[in-house]
């Protein structure tokens, strides 16, 4: 199959854009679009966090539909400088209320204080708003088992952890999860109506109640000497003729599989620094998923694995390399992995389960390499600061086939993979 990708838009971004973007369909008319929250540093909170500086605050809302209209603005926009801004941000962009409209949740800062603010979807109109106390995310969950309405918890990038209810009532707050780390999983693998929450080293219930606990790996979590974590969690059916969930942590050093029923390991794959994984159907000769990973350093190894943790390939693929998933775009409605390494005169490209490039983007490649403390700070090519591309896969038109979108603070370029 000889794979091309056509550059199908371009939307100026103009002073609103930033390197985190959400997606939605706020007005329901059946069509998505772009939410981008501008965000500034948060309050201090070393309590919380470590002393990390990854929470923010959001100070600039912007709405735009595909062709760069602006629907509404809420805030003063930041402009499109370099500055800091780490992770997805405090924004959610969801149906929170059953109304087929997406509403858009955040949190400000007034007064040294953290609040969150739901406001209306179609014109941004302040609907309520509450104090919290954590601002790095805010990851939706099924907690209350109302199907028709949207619950969430927000976190605070390490340990504490607060769930709200759609209209912001609290469920539960002041919850410390050790190992709490960047980004956790919701999921009903007993299949009972309510989401558990995968949350650092154990799993939670939908009230928070911890169901099982792994401390003993840590030493598969990134920040042994500070605050140990789990940058990244997800649930995972890895096996097409099982119904049985998987469990992937990526712990900032190794990638590890476990059984939700209990915490048991399955399988694990250790390494320097592997923050992330990536699953999809790759090989369209094989119908359980892939596992892609990534060591965080320049020219250190990546990985594919398979669904039972067997090491199908190990290559230098520049390392540092911004990755998504490209859904139904390759053979046989196969999935491909979309890079951008920050590496010297390389553009970013779709590769194959085999490893191989299939097409290059036709962008700017980087100059320079970052430096060691940009690497170590998960900076990619001038990613954090916006002066890189920024990925996002989604289907935009309704095929079931993503789209990809690079974009920066100042531009989105569209591409559609023929």
């Amino acid at each position: 199959m000889n794979i091309r990708a056509e550059l199908i838009n371009r939307i100026d971004l103009r002073d609103f854009g930033e390197v985190s973007l959400h997606t939605g369909d706020i007005d329901g008319d059946g069509k998505i679009e772009l939410v981008f929250a501008q965000g500034e540093d948060a309050p201090d909170r070393r309590a919380s966090t470590g002393g990390y500086p990854h929470e923010k605050t959001i100070s600039c809302v912007s709405a735009i539909d595909l062709d760069g209209n602006i629907v509404w603005q809420v805030g003063k926009p930041m402009g499109s400088g370099p500055r800091k801004y780490h992770g997805r941000g405090p924004c959610l962009v969801q149906d929170l209320d059953g109304d087929g409209k997406a509403e858009v949740v955040y949190i400000t800062a007034r007064d040294s204080r953290l609040f969150l603010q739901k406001l209306r979807g179609e014109d941004g109109s302040l609907v309520t708003e509450r104090e919290t106390a954590a601002s790095w995310e805010i990851s939706p969950a099924n907690l209350t088992g109302q199907n028709d309405t949207c619950d969430f918890v927000v976190n605070d990038a390490l340990t504490l952890h607060f769930a709200y209810s759609g209209d912001l009532s609290p469920i539960w707050e002041w919850k410390y999860m050790y190992g709490g780390g960047h980004n956790w999983a919701a999921c009903d693998v007993d299949r009972k109506g309510r989401d558990d929450l995968f949350i650092g080293a154990g799993r939670y219930d939908a009230d928070g109640n911890r169901i099982w606990f792994r401390p003993d790996l840590d030493d598969a979590m990134e920040e042994m000497g500070r605050c140990p974590h789990i940058d990244a969690v997800s649930v995972e059916k890895l096996h097409r003729d099982s119904d049985d969930y998987q469990v992937l942590w990526a712990g900032g050093k190794d990638v590890i599989c476990l059984d939700p029923k209990d915490g048991a390991v399955i399988w694990r794959l250790s390494g320097e620094h592997l923050q992330n994984v990536h699953t999809g159907r790759f090989d369209p000769g094989c119908p359980n998923l892939l596992v892609y990973t990534w060591e965080k350093m320049l020219h250190k190894p990546s990985y594919l694995l398979s669904a039972d943790g067997d090491v199908l390939w190990k290559k230098d693929l520049g390392g540092s390399a911004s990755a998504t998933v490209v859904h139904g775009v390759g053979p046989d409605g196969s999935d491909l992995m979309l890079l951008a390494p920050p590496v010297i005169g390389q553009p970013p490209y779709l590769m194959n389960h085999l490893g191989e490039r299939v097409f290059e983007f036709p962008l700017d490649t980087p100059t320079e390499l970052p430096t060691k403390a940009q690497q170590t700070g998960g900076h990619g090519w001038g990613g954090d600061t916006g002066l890189g591309y920024r990925l996002r896969a989604i289907d935009l038109d309704g095929d079931e086939k993503d789209e990809i979108l690079f974009y920066t603070r100042k531009e989105i370029k569209v591409f559609k993979v023929r």
